[in-house]
């Protein structure tokens, strides 16, 4: 049966909710062929809290609250305040725009016709760091001393309680924010610090936790060439035991997994230059062989598959037979020898071909040749990098040194 994503239109919310995860399936890290999105997402949280794949840039977690804050004190409150939160932050794309620097902008290219807002990509960040002290969604809060159901009116009775929605020590915005001529996103030495310290006060036993805490400047990202990972960068190196277990399980599962994606893309090549006959499938072989070799030169054959899914079952308590009985099958082929062996390349097949049927049923690019015409040549084929990019841009911003000091 294929799936579908859907929802209840119970509140503003939803629609919005929603959004976000049509995006989330559209970044290269979030693509699960496969079906082993859940692993990944566990050692992400893990790794990484408080981090998805669509955040860009640090300072965004002092400007939605700015903005809040801005909208509270002018008196909006309920759809008011989220409306005009709404129109703040569209407003916010031209004037960052003026300030000159661009990268990790949202709504870049969108503009005002931007779909999925800076609140709702960083509303989980902002709660997981205690930056946002409500419970709930942004709507939920932006209603807090307007409805009056059960739920709401033991949270507006916390609001008085507790005093305020955000972390006190929030640094103040620039004046007349956000009627501004321009603004960047270079973060002054007391909000990098403000930022560092929440991190580090809600994220003990994280690598994240780690890297803040000795302010960690990782290097230019280079991804496609194996060499700029978390488990490659320096400052990883002596972080706590159970830290470091989680990391060399998360290298581990990167590696293994990533063979099964790159054998998945040369069966599609493969398929599609039969209907074609103009495909060159020579760069997925050769993908897959430096695949191999990778593998040969690795710690694969000493990993602990069982220490593994415990760890996974600690994080995660919904059913994952199916894919432990993937991912199991596929590292036992792994450690086999090489998959030039026919035998060996014969039972990956196999294995790859059932998981995508298992997964998506007739929907299976493998078997229906619609949507094997519509295959954009790469489907999955970036190692699993548990939101890495997204962990550098942040350290960058947090670590970059104060121009005032030069």
């Amino acid at each position: 049966m294929p799936s579908s994503l859907s929802w209840l239109d119970f509140s503003e919310a939803d629609p919005r909710r929603a959004r976000e995860i049509v995006q989330l399936f559209s970044q290269r890290e979030s693509r699960d062929e496969l079906g082993i999105g859940t692993i990944r997402d566990v050692f992400s949280n893990l790794l990484f809290p408080g981090v998805s794949v669509i955040q860009t840039r640090a300072r965004y977690y002092l400007f939605i609250p700015w903005l809040l804050q801005t909208g509270l004190r002018r008196g909006h409150k309920g759809s008011g305040l989220v409306a005009w939160l709404d129109r703040e932050e569209r407003k916010l794309i031209e004037t960052i725009r003026k300030g000159g620097d661009t990268s990790g902008l949202i709504g870049v290219e969108a503009g005002i016709a931007l779909k999925t807002l800076p609140s709702t990509v960083y509303w989980g960040g902002l709660s997981t760091y205690g930056i946002i002290r409500w419970p709930g969604t942004i709507e939920q809060v932006a209603n807090a001393r307007v409805r009056h159901t059960a739920a709401e009116e033991a949270l507006t009775e916390m609001v008085d309680r507790t005093g305020e929605a955000w972390d006190p020590e929030i640094p103040p915005a620039p004046t007349g924010f956000p009627a501004l001529g321009s603004l960047d996103f270079a973060m002054s030495p007391d909000e990098s610090g403000w930022l560092r310290e929440r991190i580090l006060a809600t994220t003990e036993g994280s690598l994240l936790h780690w890297l803040v805490l000795n302010e960690a400047r990782p290097s230019v990202l280079r991804l496609d060439e194996s060499t700029n990972w978390p488990w490659t960068e320096p400052a990883s190196a002596g972080a706590p035991a159970p830290v470091d277990r989680a990391l060399k399980h998360a290298e581990n599962f990167s590696l293994a997994m990533h063979g099964a994606a790159l054998l998945y893309n040369l069966m599609l090549a493969e398929k599609l230059e039969k209907l074609e006959r103009d495909l060159d499938i020579e760069d997925y072989t050769d993908m897959l062989d430096a695949w191999q070799l990778r593998v040969a030169d690795s710690g694969l054959n000493s990993w602990d598959l069982n220490d593994f899914w415990a760890l996974v079952g600690q994080r995660h308590t919904g059913s994952l037979v199916r894919t432990k009985h993937f991912v199991d099958r596929w590292v036992a082929l792994a450690r086999g020898g090489p998959l030039s062996v026919p035998e060996q390349m014969t039972a990956a097949r196999s294995l790859v071909e059932q998981r995508e049927r298992q997964q998506k049923g007739a929907r299976a690019r493998l078997v229906n040749e619609k949507l094997l015409r519509q295959w954009n040549g790469a489907s999955g084929t970036s190692r699993l990098a548990y939101r890495w990019p997204q962990v550098v841009r942040m350290l960058g911003d947090l670590n970059r040194e104060d121009p005032t000091d030069a």
